[in-house]
């Protein structure tokens, strides 16, 4: 799965505020008195800064800084794990701890399949049915560019 961690930190930590704005117009400030740790896994968005609440990534239109600067981005991590791999005929998922819900979509933006990975089973799919080009693989949300011959 997709993931990435960070700790945001403010050199007056007391005076400013990551704000989270939401798709809905909402926002929600955290104190950056305490460094807030935000991470992504899969599609939602966790913020941890006192408390712990997570967001679907999606309900999430943008994150800025309120009062004082933001001095910096600390301890970023990344894991950018396929949850597939593709040698352009088939397809291969290896057992994940969770459903996978995953679209093929045409360069066109037709969805050619679709079809649900069950948690802990390893599965495969031919691609040979289709012509050979550019898809897209959106796998719980996450979007992968793949090729097929």
């Amino acid at each position: 799965m997709l993931g990435a961690a960070c700790v945001v930190t403010s050199a007056a930590q007391s005076e400013a505020n990551l704000v989270v704005w939401h798709k809905d117009g909402s926002r929600v400030l955290f104190s950056l008195s305490k460094e807030p740790r935000i991470s992504y896994a899969g599609d939602m968005v966790t913020i941890q800064a006192g408390t712990t609440i997570e967001y679907p990534f999606q309900s999430i239109r943008k994150m800025t800084f309120e009062g004082e600067e933001a001095e910096g981005i600390s301890q970023a991590e990344t894991t950018p794990a396929r949850p597939f791999a593709s040698d352009g005929a088939t397809v291969s998922f290896q057992p994940s701890d969770r459903d996978l819900r995953v679209r093929l979509v045409a360069a066109s933006g037709t969805v050619v399949r679709e079809f649900t990975v069950r948690r802990g089973e390893p599965s495969q799919h031919s691609l040979s049915a289709f012509p050979a080009g550019v898809y897209l693989m959106i796998v719980n949300g996450v979007t992968y560019k793949i090729m097929t011959r």
